[in-house]
């Protein structure tokens, strides 16, 4: 990376942080903010900078929301503090869901598209923090919607985290049994990936001797 490069992405963290601070959003991790609304309840931005093949950069944005007793039971692979519980691409919450980046290639061109930027985290990113911070509701939203309503989960992570809300809510036995019902049920559409429950499960069995 030449120092142009590395003058541009500074500029942009630059230019963003302190609009994300007036939102009450602090920098957790170089590319990622976070701000707790409640007891255990976090939002997170997270963006993703690239280069392109053609020159310069691409940018992203992914919108999330984190439970901090749904992470501490199903404590998925990184170990990051920040890691979201349910996320989606921002362009997801979009209307009309087509993917897009924001492109930029000096420091110049990336304070130009932060008001882009600002603009679809106030307008995305915002109501989805406002409908999804209650973990009730999140567990109707797994419990009952189409795959393509997962919030962002895979048929696994789905799981994953239902179970976490279970254990949450109800305790370790609510949970287990929930799991284990998952875990011996038919073949389910999509396929369901079960290396990942079976750990989980084993991790609920534990706490259940202690």
């Amino acid at each position: 990376m030449t120092e142009q490069d590395e003058q541009a992405q500074d500029r942009l963290i630059a230019e963003l942080s302190p609009l994300l601070s007036e939102a009450g959003f602090s920098r957790a991790r170089p590319w990622s903010f976070i701000r707790r609304v409640g007891e255990g309840v976090a939002h997170t931005l997270s963006f993703g900078v690239g280069a392109r093949e053609s020159g310069g950069f691409s940018f992203a944005c992914g919108v999330g929301i984190r439970f901090d007793q749904v992470e501490q039971l199903i404590g998925r692979s990184d170990d990051n503090p920040y890691k979201a519980t349910i996320g989606v691409p921002i362009h997801f919450l979009r209307e009309d869901q087509q993917y897009a980046e924001w492109y930029f290639s000096n420091a110049a061109g990336a304070k130009r598209i932060v008001p882009d930027v600002i603009s679809d985290v106030t307008r995305y990113a915002f109501p989805f923090f406002e409908n999804y911070s209650s973990i009730n509701r999140v567990r109707a939203q797994l419990e009952h919607a189409p795959p393509s309503d997962w919030l962002g989960q895979t048929s696994e992570s789905r799981i994953q985290v239902l179970t976490g809300i279970v254990f949450v809510q109800e305790g370790p036995r609510s949970a287990l049994e929930f799991l284990s019902r998952v875990l011996t049920a038919p073949t389910t559409r999509p396929p369901l990936r079960k290396g990942g429950l079976l750990v989980l499960k084993k991790k609920i069995e534990s706490r259940l001797l202690l």
